[in-house]
């Protein structure tokens, strides 16, 4: 999530500074998985630095995801699907 957050900061600056709204979703970010590398920042940690975002549709403040196992390409996939259905 912040590394896609800084590249649309970066890609459309002029945009962001013209009014267009930066929305972040919970759905949206890499594979979910074991290592620390896999894991998102918490939500109050993600408004400090990026307080210019929209961060109503992340639900929870911290990572509310197993870190026990990777998640499948399957369930990858249902959760795109799922984020594409809302979009």
């Amino acid at each position: 999530l912040r590394r896609a957050t800084e590249t649309i900061l970066i890609a459309f600056k002029d945009a962001v500074r013209n009014g267009v709204p930066v929305l972040a979703h919970g759905a949206c970010r890499e594979q979910i998985g074991v290592h620390t590398c896999d894991r998102r920042s918490s939500r109050t940690d993600y408004v400090e630095s990026f307080p210019k975002v929209d961060v109503s549709h992340v639900k929870h403040d911290e990572d509310p995801t197993s870190w026990t196992q990777r998640e499948s390409k399957l369930e990858l996939a249902q959760r795109a699907h799922d984020f594409l259905l809302w979009l």
